[in-house]
């Protein structure tokens, strides 16, 4: 469950979001005797237009820990990552964003992520 608020003022456009995440735990956290908790995970982002058709993207992402089982710092520290990108509207229902994720204080995560994707209106 999950609530996004956005508001645009100007050539930017600022996106929020929380979610409550009802998890439930793997087979292998089960054998290995760890839980997974529930969680409740964040974002935030901005889009700055950069003429007609291409606009800079840019987000920061939180999330939990996967689970607080496990003694180490690596583990049990939460996940802040950063997104930059760029945004180009081939047409008007249609968008190919690229950029890349970097975590910023992560013990345990991804060190740098690329990543491509198409958005459509319809």
């Amino acid at each position: 469950i999950g609530v996004v608020a956005e508001k645009s003022r100007g050539d930017w456009t600022f996106i929020g979001g929380v979610d409550y995440v009802a998890v439930s735990t793997p087979s292998g956290f089960q054998d290995a005797g760890l839980g997974a908790p529930d969680r409740i995970q964040g974002w935030l982002s901005c889009e700055l237009r950069h003429g007609e058709r291409t606009s800079w993207l840019a987000a920061l992402r939180y999330a939990p820990p996967a689970t607080d089982d496990v003694d180490l710092d690596e583990v049990e520290r939460f996940n802040m990552d950063l997104d930059l990108g760029l945004a180009f509207e081939l047409t008007r229902d249609v968008r190919l964003m690229a950029g890349f994720s970097e975590d910023l204080w992560t013990g345990s995560g991804v060190d740098l992520t690329g990543w491509v994707g198409v958005w459509s209106a319809r």
